[in-house]
């Protein structure tokens, strides 16, 4: 029994359209320091603010867990 080969053709045609399609390899980078003056600042910026936002999200959760479990005073009566 013969196996049936128009399946080499398609995964060679598919293959071949990743390869043309796929991303293009990077120019230079912000390590590299190829930018300007002006991207090194974002990117420092940025790394600033990928470093503090998790940190942001845990203190914002813990401040509303806090608040959830804390007694609730009963309303004053004015009067």
């Amino acid at each position: 029994m013969e196996r049936p080969t128009r399946r080499r053709p398609v995964a060679a045609l598919s293959g071949g359209l990743a390869l043309l399609l796929g991303p293009a390899p990077a120019v230079a980078c912000s390590v590299c320091y190829g930018g300007s003056e002006g991207s090194l600042l974002v990117y420092f910026i940025t790394g600033v603010l990928m470093s503090v936002l998790p940190l942001g999200m845990i203190a914002a959760i813990g401040v509303w867990y806090l608040r959830s479990t804390r007694p609730r005073r009963p309303a004053r009566a004015d009067g």
